[in-house]
């Protein structure tokens, strides 16, 4: 059973939360529940699993979910660095096509 957060599960309490800690959240609810109910995080942030019984622990998820230390989260889970490369690769590209179709309507050439 698999669960991909997306930006529209980012509501209630946990709509400044990055996409990464929910979608550990919720691998981490299914491991203790065998299903997912991503409205608990939305609306109750504690009661999707037991924070006592995962990997990380009582002090961890506390920080994390209550003090939203979310640079604890990614020191443990850091981003993947090739995939913010290749975004910032899509992005630099996009740029460059506007900063390209800018020049061709300034010098008349509209494509």
């Amino acid at each position: 059973m698999e669960y991909k957060v997306t930006k529209k599960d980012l509501i209630g309490q946990i709509a400044d939360f990055p996409i990464e800690v929910v979608q550990k959240m919720v691998e981490r609810q299914i491991e203790y529940k065998n299903k997912y109910d991503i409205s608990q995080f939305q609306y109750l942030k504690d009661c999707g699993f037991e924070w006592i019984g995962t990997p990380e622990g009582v002090m961890f998820w506390a920080s994390v979910v209550y003090d939203k230390n979310f640079d604890l989260f990614f020191d443990k889970y850091p981003k993947n660095e090739n995939m913010i490369i290749k975004n910032f690769k899509n992005k630099f590209n996009q740029f460059l096509n506007w900063i390209s179709k800018l020049k061709n309507k300034r010098h008349g050439n509209d494509k």
